[in-house]
């Protein structure tokens, strides 16, 4: 199950279509895997995250971490995530905030927990599962990682290093930041530049 961003009713919906009671037991014993981006754009993502964490805890799920909720863990404000912060916001550019739940200090925290607990990758020898991009050059670096924020952001500063003294334009540095990070490419895929801009 991928890229719930904050969709709770969809998500239990969802799991009542695929057979799923509501504690996360399934009558041919099969296992909920959440794919990253739990949050943000829906209406309520600390209900996504508190359904999800319930499921992992009792062993019922595992999750990976996505994109939406590594720049959670990271403290980056997005345009869709103003709802961590407990602030309103408007997700479609209407003058009126788009309503969501709002997180407090508690919910916060409680957030910021389960994510700085869940894995980059989980794999089997006939299973891989990952966010965005499985390259296995990267696998290999955070396979026994346990801090993904960490990890990040020692390689954000190694590349910062590689850049001191750099003629590379703000394009080829962004590149960089965004391809040499283990982090962000399982989490966000890799890029590259084109010719012509999209528009």
């Amino acid at each position: 199950v991928g890229d719930l961003h904050g969709e709770i009713d969809s998500l239990r919906s969802l799991l009542r279509h695929l057979g799923y009671a509501a504690d996360g037991t399934h009558p041919d014993k099969r296992r909920l895997v959440f794919v990253g981006d739990l949050t943000d754009r829906g209406p309520d993502s600390p209900a996504v995250i508190d359904l999800v964490q319930s499921l992992v805890d009792a062993g019922r799920a595992q999750a990976v971490l996505g994109n939406h909720d590594l720049n959670i863990l990271l403290g980056d404000r997005k345009h869709d995530n103003h709802w961590f912060f407990g602030e309103d916001w408007s997700l479609d550019g209407a003058p009126e905030p788009t309503p969501a739940k709002l997180a407090n200090a508690s919910t916060r925290q409680r957030v910021l927990d389960f994510f700085q607990s869940l894995p980059l990758v989980l794999e089997r020898t006939d299973l891989r599962v990952v966010h965005a991009c499985w390259d296995d050059a990267m696998v290999e670096i955070v396979r026994d990682a346990t801090d993904a924020v960490a990890l990040y952001k020692a390689h954000a500063a190694t590349i910062e290093t590689r850049h001191a003294g750099s003629n590379l334009d703000e394009i080829e540095r962004g590149l960089e930041h965004q391809n040499l990070n283990p982090v962000k490419v399982l989490t966000s895929g890799k890029e590259r530049r084109v010719e012509t801009p999209f528009e």
